[in-house]
């Protein structure tokens, strides 16, 4: 099925999650926009398009979403979240079995939360991961002693960062993509990555938790900076 120029911009627009911001702001040099998407385009059309037709379509496309209805966006949401790094942390892999889970669950029980003391507990079937302080590791391998082959493996010298944000998220898409692609430019693993109601934590190597930290957190400062921006009387 060949497409319009019109409808062939709008599908390829839809695709491009990333311009949604820059288009509200009116930052997108559209005949480079169009320059680039044109064989896209094309592609859809099955026929040559013009470069003029093209701008037109992405004009439309971006008056359309001016008209949508106002909900909070990514940026919006992240200006409200807040931001912590916890480091001297330790993740351990084990086989899941009934008995390690009572041993387990029994650690956690008596973790102080109060005084700083951290672990966290996600499992399957058939695994089970805990996220702790490093000083409790030897405790965890205690537990398997008897039979070591239950340890499938262990992640030290690790850190944490945690953002606690609104529950609005929970229903706006590119959140986490935003979040994650902090740590694809600056070329940082994330070795795990666990949330809950109103929190999301980053689990990655300790020697890169203070870049990725600063990044996340200017992200954090630029978006309120831009909701200030726009509520600001003009």
């Amino acid at each position: 099925m060949n497409y319009s120029v019109s409808d062939a911009v709008s599908e390829v627009l839809s695709e491009m999650h990333f311009l949604q911001q820059p288009f509200k702001l009116g930052i997108v040099n559209y005949s480079a926009l169009a320059r680039v998407i044109k064989p896209l385009v094309e592609q859809k059309t099955g026929e040559e398009a013009g470069l003029d037709a093209i701008i037109m379509a992405i004009r439309r496309n971006i008056e359309l979403l001016g008209k949508q209805d106002e909900t909070k966006g990514v940026y919006s949401l992240l200006g409200e979240c807040t931001l912590s790094l916890r480091t001297g942390m330790v993740c351990i892999h084990f086989k899941r079995t009934n008995e390690l889970y009572k041993k387990v669950v029994e650690f956690e029980h008596n973790v102080n939360w109060l005084s700083g003391e951290r672990i966290y507990v996600n499992q399957r079937t058939d695994e089970i991961s805990v996220m702790t302080l490093s000083r409790f590791l030897p405790k965890f391998l205690e537990m398997i002693q008897d039979d070591p082959s239950q340890l499938l493996g262990k992640q030290e010298s690790l850190a944490m960062l945690t953002i606690r944000f609104p529950s609005s998220v929970l229903y706006t898409h590119g959140f986490l993509h935003l979040l994650t692609s902090q740590f694809e430019t600056l070329g940082i693993n994330i070795t795990a990555v666990f949330s809950s109601y109103s929190r999301l934590s980053f689990v990655c190597d300790e020697a890169d938790a203070p870049a990725v930290y600063d990044r996340i957190a200017k992200v954090i400062r630029d978006s309120k900076k831009m909701e200030e921006m726009k509520s600001a009387p003009e």
